[in-house]
């Protein structure tokens, strides 16, 4: 069953044609890509946009865009405030962790700021 247009992203519905034309899950990059065209056209957003997702083909996928310019990361926080999690992530962080290892990460994360935040 498909999701119901009004709860579909913007990028699902760019994305959407690659999928049926090739039966497989569209690139993390092609969504980049599609970012970093807005990121372009728009100049006036002046925000710096993260992508991350996983495919089958280059497996788990962060690229951080402005302006114009796609970058891939290992991995990427921003934001106003994020003073805690840059210090949570430069400690927790491993390279080649497993998607068990990565969901633990990233729950402890959240847990970490929403507790933080009073939440």
């Amino acid at each position: 069953p498909t999701e119901p247009a009004a709860q579909q992203s913007v990028l699902s519905l760019f994305l959407s044609p690659h999928s049926l034309e090739t039966e497989m899950p569209p690139r993390v990059l092609a969504a980049a890509t599609l970012v970093k065209g807005l990121s372009y056209k728009h100049p006036e957003l002046s925000a710096h946009l993260l992508v991350a997702g996983w495919d089958p083909q280059n497996g788990g996928q962060v690229y951080v865009t402005m302006g114009g310019m796609l970058n891939r990361q290992p991995v990427s926080i921003g934001g106003s405030g994020s003073t805690f999690i840059h210090g949570y992530v430069d400690a927790a962080y491993k390279s080649g962790m497993n998607s068990d290892d990565c969901r633990e990460f990233t729950k402890n994360g959240i847990c970490a700021v929403g507790s933080i935040l009073g939440r």
